[in-house]
């Protein structure tokens, strides 16, 4: 399983378009949800479903629409479509915010606080400016940055076996500073 999030972390844009890149980033969302861990609460208010929501503009189109009903962790995964409706976006589960929203990015960070939400998007510097994971693109390939302290003050626990497949940034996890 590990080989396919490398695989899949790594593709090359060369190869398929540049068309496809938010393909290939519904993909990797899909991946890295395996290797995430929310909270029960988190859980049990979800009713069974695993939310993820798109805020701001919807650049994945249909793309993103090929997730739905599929299972992550035995939760089915349902698309929530949030164009500008901070309030909404903390019932997620999974939160990508958009490049769109790059100019109101801090305060939807603020208005996510203490949800336990995992954030991603493609919007530079996400990850490192507080965001909990960031995709970017080097060299042709998508790659992804990760905040682990970030993350862990939403209680959402990262796998060890993304962690390795990531670049880490922002600050260390709370327990490092003991």
């Amino acid at each position: 399983m590990l080989a396919l999030v490398a695989a899949g972390a790594l593709v090359s844009q060369a190869a398929h378009g540049a068309a496809d890149e938010y393909e290939v980033k519904a993909a990797l969302i899909y991946k890295i949800s395996k290797f995430v861990r929310w909270p029960e609460s988190s859980l049990i208010a979800g009713g069974g479903k695993l939310r993820l929501c798109v805020v701001g503009e919807d650049n994945f189109g249909s793309r993103i629409d090929s997730l739905k009903g599929r299972t992550v962790q035995g939760l089915t995964i349902e698309i929530s479509r949030l164009p500008n409706q901070e309030d909404r976006v903390t019932r997620c589960q999974i939160a990508f915010i958009s490049r769109s929203e790059q100019h109101r990015l801090a305060s939807l960070l603020r208005a996510m606080e203490g949800s336990p939400a995992l954030t991603i998007s493609d919007i530079e510097g996400f990850a490192a400016g507080g965001g909990m994971i960031d995709f970017a693109t080097t060299d042709g390939k998508i790659r992804f940055h990760i905040n682990p302290g970030a993350a862990q003050r939403a209680d959402i626990g990262i796998g060890s076996q993304l962690l390795q497949l990531a670049t880490l940034v922002g600050e260390p996890p709370p327990e490092a500073h003991k």
